[in-house]
């Protein structure tokens, strides 16, 4: 097999990641959700993203918007993709979904235990993700764009180029929505590099 072709997608949380991850996965294509996670430091991407045998091998993962410059550097040709979501947008749905744990590993070094977690979290990822925006090496895409086959057409072609947008599938998971629930016992039990890491996952027709 020819050379891996690695892609990345990024964007605030609750920004459909995990759906995305999932669409992007086929027989000839991998996209890991969160692999950062996996991750020491950044560069330790390059190892993990080495994980399968098949042409494209991809990482959506809201982490990134904070290593985009290691990134590049690590991955010069790689496609890189931006979903913008509206910020207020984004902390509703990350308090809907139980992010709003109070002293949530993670959040932030030093993080008082009654800490706004989800306050900390977007504090951190608001400057990242506005730098983000303004790169000219990136595709930056509208949140509400993903409900168009127009748009999901065009992250295949630019991700995954060679690969034919399956347009019934992309439509069978749009109705299946698969969105991170945390588990509050194991979220509070384990540590963590970000408060994303170890979330529990099911299908819910929620964002």
């Amino acid at each position: 097999m020819d050379e891996i072709q690695n892609f990345f997608i990024t964007g605030y949380p609750r920004s459909r990641t995990t759906w995305i991850s999932n669409w992007l996965t086929t027989d000839r294509s991998l996209c890991l959700h969160d692999a950062t996670r996996f991750c020491h430091d950044i560069d330790d991407l390059v190892g993990v993203l080495r994980c399968a045998d098949v042409e494209h091998v991809g990482n959506c993962d809201s982490n990134l918007t904070l290593h985009l410059d290691r990134v590049r550097e690590l991955f010069p040709d790689a496609p890189i993709v931006v979903i913008d979501r509206d910020v207020q947008e984004v902390e509703v749905s990350l308090r809907s979904a139980g992010f709003d744990i109070p002293g949530l590993r993670g959040a932030g070094a030093g993080a008082d235990a009654d800490a706004d977690a989800v306050g900390l979290v977007m504090d951190a990822l608001r400057p990242a993700m506005e730098a983000a925006k303004l790169r000219d090496d990136v595709l930056t895409l509208p949140y509400e764009s993903l409900a168009e086959s127009s748009t999901c057409r065009r992250i295949t072609d630019y991700c995954t180029p060679g690969l034919i947008f399956n347009e019934w599938r992309w439509r069978q998971l749009d109705e299946m929505r698969v969105v991170p629930q945390v588990d509050r016992y194991k979220q509070n039990q384990r540590g963590g590099r970000s408060p994303f890491a170890h979330a529990e996952f099911e299908l819910s027709a929620d964002n």
